[in-house]
């Protein structure tokens, strides 16, 4: 049973997080599109829409680490599924999470970004100052979800499997 929903949870998992990586993407080119305008209603709305995909996500994390745990205490015979929530075990739910929760959010933050620019022919170097979105901060890290396709590619692999449950 918990095998089943396992497999599941993992496939939903990844279509939930691809589906927030997709519409990162349009709406990073509705934005370089429209000439940068990113105070637009689709913008905001496309926003949304992946702040909810995102706490979906979080929370289908959430339950595949439960389903894990309770398929491991029936593997190993253990009453209680907390038995095998060790230290490594929550830094890697949580570290998984963190991945997971990294989206663009709805608004235009900005921040300023001081460089200090040298020019080695002239030895003259310059500060600049430039104002920087914080969605391109938010942005990129969120290509670290693509981790979801290799675990639902390990969980339906049939050495993976054959191999797992013969123990």
């Amino acid at each position: 049973m918990y095998l089943s929903d396992r497999y599941l949870v993992s496939n939903v998992m990844c279509f939930v997080g691809i589906m927030g990586v997709i519409l990162m993407i349009i709406n990073n080119e509705i934005i370089f599109a429209t000439g940068h305008d990113r105070d637009t209603i689709v913008n905001w709305f496309i926003k949304l829409i992946l702040s909810i995909t995102t706490l979906i996500l979080i929370n289908l994390v959430i339950y595949y680490h439960y389903l894990n745990l309770k398929f491991f205490a029936a593997q190993n015979s253990l009453d209680d599924w907390r038995a095998g929530l060790t230290i490594e075990r929550i830094f890697r739910i949580l570290l998984e999470i963190l991945i997971c929760a990294i989206h663009p959010i709805p608004g235009s933050i900005t921040f300023e970004w001081t460089t200090h620019m040298s020019n080695k022919a002239d030895y003259h170097s310059q500060i600049k100052t430039a104002r920087v979105y914080i969605d391109i901060l938010l942005s990129l890290p969120m290509f670290f979800r693509l981790y979801l396709i290799c675990r639902v590619m390990l969980l339906h692999s049939k050495l993976f499997t054959g191999l797992f449950l013969r123990f």
